[in-house]
């Protein structure tokens, strides 16, 4: 049986993430002594992927993050979810939903113009 190798490593937080025990937010570029571990299973095109295990800073509970090659990124593992892309998300997100407030104003602009005019007519005749 093949054992993965784990050696103590010094990470930095590439992204912004949040424990799922205590809901305690970690900032991007926060330094941990990790254990990293070569994940035997996973391989993309023979790059070997690895898993950085740590604890949380406030209620020492177990988090994971490991490498995406495949993406040329990291995603959480085990017990965070990272925030950066939820905020990303939600950026884009109100940007289309702002874009749509303002074809709704311009609408409406619209309207009460058709309204008055008609408003001008009613009265003319």
């Amino acid at each position: 049986m093949l054992k993965n190798k784990r050696s103590v490593t010094r990470f930095c937080l590439p992204f912004m993430i949040k424990c799922l025990s205590c809901n305690e937010y970690i900032g991007k570029n926060k330094r941990f002594n990790t254990k990293q571990e070569e994940i035997l299973e996973e391989k993309y095109y023979g790059i070997k992927t690895y898993r950085f295990i740590f604890k949380c800073t406030n209620c020492s509970s177990i988090l994971s993050i490991k490498t995406d090659p495949k993406n040329g990124k990291y995603s959480t593992d085990k017990g965070c979810i990272n925030i950066s892309t939820s905020i990303e998300n939600n950026k884009d997100e109100f940007l289309e939903n702002s874009k749509n407030i303002e074809q709704i104003k311009e609408d409406m602009k619209m309207l009460l113009s058709i309204e008055q005019k008609n408003k001008k007519y009613n009265k003319t005749t």
